[in-house]
């Protein structure tokens, strides 16, 4: 985590911190294009380790949005240990989603929200088929998935003073 910590320096992003070995960082930039962001990013993790890596970015807003949202808590009040909102490039198409949604088991659930899948795992996500690919493949789209803890943990840093 220290070099990834140290990537984001040298592209002059400010406040840099990462989150357990988990790939999460947050950072303060004066650039306001995610897209813009991710490019950078991606270009530089490519000419610093010669691979490419796929980017989720989203906004401290835009992570108070999410956790007031998640649907498992607001309408049955569920344990923190069975949530987990996995995190998508971009919003998926209607008729992806409904075929994702004829698939759908009752064991485990899911709701989208724009970009994020919120997941309810009673057995824990290593038991469930929701996995990140099964999202990947079914929408068409980059997808990573946090448990609940991770998320507010994350959404929490971002808001503390360096």
């Amino acid at each position: 985590m220290h070099e990834l910590k140290a990537l984001y320096e040298t592209l002059h992003y400010i406040n840099v911190r990462t989150y357990l070995q988990s790939g999460n960082v947050i950072f303060s930039s004066q650039n306001k294009s995610i897209s813009g962001i991710v490019s950078s990013l991606q270009m530089q993790v490519e000419a610093d380790y010669g691979f490419q890596v796929s980017i989720l970015l989203r906004k401290v807003p835009d992570l108070k949005k999410i956790i007031m949202s998640n649907p498992f808590l607001v309408r049955r009040k569920l344990p923190n240990e069975n949530l987990y909102v996995t995190f998508l490039e971009k919003e998926p198409t209607q008729g992806s989603m409904d075929k994702l949604f004829i698939q759908k088991t009752s064991e485990h659930e899911f709701t989208l929200i724009g970009k994020e899948i919120y997941l309810y795992c009673p057995g824990g996500y290593g038991k469930t088929k929701y996995s990140n690919n099964y999202f990947e493949k079914g929408l068409k789209t980059i997808a990573t998935t946090r448990n609940w803890n991770t998320v507010n943990k994350i959404y929490q840093m971002a808001n503390q003073p360096k």
